[in-house]
Order: C-alpha cells, then structure tokens, then sequence
C-alpha cells in the first residue's frame, strides 16, 4: 500500500531551532515524539582548503576513497586518500596519500569521475574505474592493487567511452562496469556495459537516458531511467545476462537517479527509490508479483523543497536515505542553496533529520561513509577562502553508534 505524508504532517517531522540547538521530532502512529538527542549542528571541514576537491568515492571495507584532482588544462592526477575509520578525518587532509595515474578526467568534461568495483579480495581486488585522457580522445582507465602496488591501464577497445559505473558486490570474481560511448553513425550516447577483465562480453544497454543507470548490488542487472514521453520518465532494471528488461515505476512522474538494494527491515527484500519530479522520492517495493509504490517521501522544508543527489545506506538493521533539498528545481544548478537530510524509508517509522547547519550554502554531491562512532555525510561547498575552488565538509546522520563495530574500530 502507497503511502504519503501530507506538508503538514511532515512540518511537524522536521528539526526545530532554538538557540543554536536542534531536536529530531520523529512521527510514529499519528504521535509525536522525541526521535534524537538535542545536539548542535555544524558543517566540518574535512580537506585542504588548499586543495580544490570534487567528487570523492568510499571503498567503506579499506578506510579510502578516490578523486580526481582537476586542472586547467581540465584533466589531472587519480588519488587515494584515507580516511580515519575513528574519526572521520582525512588522512592527509589533502586526500593525496597515493597518487594511482595521471590524466584522468572528471565532471563537467565527462559524466562522472572515478568509483570502485569491488571484487574477490583474494584474487583480484577492489578497483578503481574512471575515464583517462588519450593521445587523440578519452578511454575507460581501471587501476588494480595487488596488495602492495596500484597499477593503472586502458581497457582494450575502449577509446571514446567515458563515465564507468562499477559493480559492488563483494568477492564477485567477475566484477562489471556500466559506461557510454557514441555511437559513430547517429553521435548518440550509447550505454554498455561489460566485465572489466572480459572485453568479449560488451554489450548495449537499450533506452538507457545518459548518464543514468547503476548497478544493483547482488545481481547481475542495471537499474536506470527511460523516457517514455515529453513528462514520463519511468525506471527499468536490465539483466544483462538475459537480456531482458523489467519495468518497475507507472505511476506518473519524471523520474531520475534510481536505486535498487536488500531493505533488512523487510526481510532483505530488493526496494527501489528513485526521485520524482525533483520534489519527492518515491520508494518501490515487489508485491504479489508486482512493483507498487510503498512510501513518497517529500523534504520538509517550505525554503528549499526540491530534492537532489539521494541515495539510499543500511545502518543498524534500517535503511535510510541521504540527499540534498535545495532552492532550484535543477538538480544540476550550480548555484542553488542547498540543505543535507536524512530521512528513513519505512512508513510505519518516519524519520526525517537535516543534519548540516544553519548557514546558507552551495552544497552538492554528499557521500556517505561509516565511522566508528556512525555515519557521516561527506558533501563538497564552495572553498572558505575561494568560492571557485571546492572543498570536503562532513556532518553527522545522529544514529548512534554501530551496533556492532567492526575490528577496525577496537
């Protein structure tokens, strides 16, 4: 059964300030109640404010991430950074601890920078995937770690392609990448995919809308949006070993950035959320055979009601969501003023907390990453002492500690 909540339900679901404090109000039964401790907000600075940083991306299981430094001449080095798994910090600051290749590509020149795809440890390791810069065009770069040194190459027949997405599921030993190419007759973005370690296998994937569509973690499919008319975006998953196509929204809506994961809060069952007309986020779940829209979740802020850059995290058996709700209803704006939130799916447990602070400012891109203490989300705003520059902040989600730390955190 669909379920929503009205504006002013939600109103009364959102943090209320009093003297530099905020309380969670969470809304449970048609009752409201006290859904975290009262704490102060602020937006931390994380990297370098020397260092212009965009677009960093977690391996949670190694404490690291991967950016690409931009240049003027519009490509630049691939680094590692570490992160402190007790505190959160970056270790360096600059997020420079390992620098993989040089010549790499990153947004606006291509469609994303670089991601992990993750596989067996024991035999091939995680790895990084991105777009390189070549002689005469762009290519899909992949570094590897053999456990003591990174080393970065070209995927064979892969000049032209641009934006890999790779596979996340731990100890697959064929990890995959999802990418686009154009297409040399019509100039049209083309989506493929293939094994990252198994040309043989490229293939398209039909009426993918660039640069949507990621992998679904556990399965062997791709979930992404197709335009179906001038207002009708609609969501798909591709098995890319069949070759067959299920569709999963109908209702109406333009629908953008889907995701697909197990919820353990039903029973590790796949939901997908996706955002809807960058004003909610609708979350799908299959019953009786067939996708149905469980939960619309709308932002509850009056100033900055649109919504953008949610992705979906599991922490201490529930699933929330992280996103942004901003003043623009362009989820690609620049320039939009934007607030950090996360919201839980379940509709029998709403939770909502805006978690960055007070301060008006141009956030975009958050990330997230599993402290020893909880999560937090990583975000990029505008440099403290160069607008034009970007630099890494991180917030706290406030829910509590891991249940059950990791060895890491002992």
């Amino acid at each position: 059964m669909k379920t929503s909540f009205s504006w002013a339900l939600l109103l009364r679901s959102q943090r209320y300030w009093a003297a530099g404090l905020v309380v969670v109000i969470g809304v449970a039964a048609g009752s409201v109640g006290v859904a975290a401790r009262a704490d102060v907000l602020q937006d931390i600075l994380t990297s370098d404010p020397a260092v212009d940083m965009v677009d960093e991306e977690f391996d949670q299981t190694n404490d690291q991430f991967a950016w690409v430094e931009s240049t003027s001449r519009g490509k630049g080095p691939l680094w590692l950074g570490k992160v402190d798994p007790k505190t959160g910090e970056f270790v360096p600051p600059t997020g420079k601890a390992l620098q993989v290749d040089t010549d790499a590509l990153t947004l606006p020149k291509v469609f994303n920078g670089a991601e992990w795809a993750f596989a067996n440890n024991d035999s091939l390791g995680n790895a990084i995937v991105y777009t390189k810069s070549t002689d005469k065009d762009k290519a899909l770069g992949v570094a590897t770690f053999d456990g003591n040194v990174w080393t970065p190459s070209v995927l064979a027949n892969s000049t032209g392609s641009q934006g890999p997405i790779g596979s996340r599921d731990n100890n697959d030993t064929a990890p995959r990448i999802f990418y686009f190419n154009t297409d040399p007759l019509t100039k049209q973005k083309v989506a493929k995919w293939r094994e990252i370690y198994n040309p043989a296998t490229e293939a398209v994937v039909p009426n993918v809308d660039p640069p949507g569509g990621r992998w679904v973690e556990g399965l062997r499919a791709v979930i992404y949006p197709t335009q179906l008319s001038r207002k009708e975006k609609q969501i798909f998953i591709y098995y890319v070993d069949t070759g067959v196509s299920e569709q999963v929204t109908f209702d109406a809506g333009e629908k953008i950035t889907p995701f697909m994961w197990k919820a353990p809060e039903f029973g590790d069952d796949y939901l997908v959320m996706t955002v809807i007309d960058n004003v909610s986020v609708g979350i799908y779940r299959k019953l009786n055979g067939s996708w149905q829209q469980i939960n619309n979740l709308l932002i509850p802020s009056t100033s900055k009601p649109y919504v953008s850059s949610s992705e979906p995290f599991t922490y201490n058996g529930k699933s929330y969501l992280f996103g942004l709700s901003q003043d623009d209803p362009n989820p690609k704006s620049l320039s939009a003023l934007s607030d950090v939130w996360v919201a839980a799916i379940d509709p029998a447990n709403p939770y909502y907390a805006k978690v960055s602070d007070s301060t008006d400012q141009k956030r975009r891109d958050p990330e997230v990453y599993i402290t020893c203490q909880g999560p937090y989300i990583y975000f990029q705003r505008p440099n403290p002492s160069d607008s034009s520059k970007s630099s890494i902040y991180r917030v706290p989600a406030s829910l509590g500690i891991p249940r059950e730390p990791p060895p890491r955190c002992n």
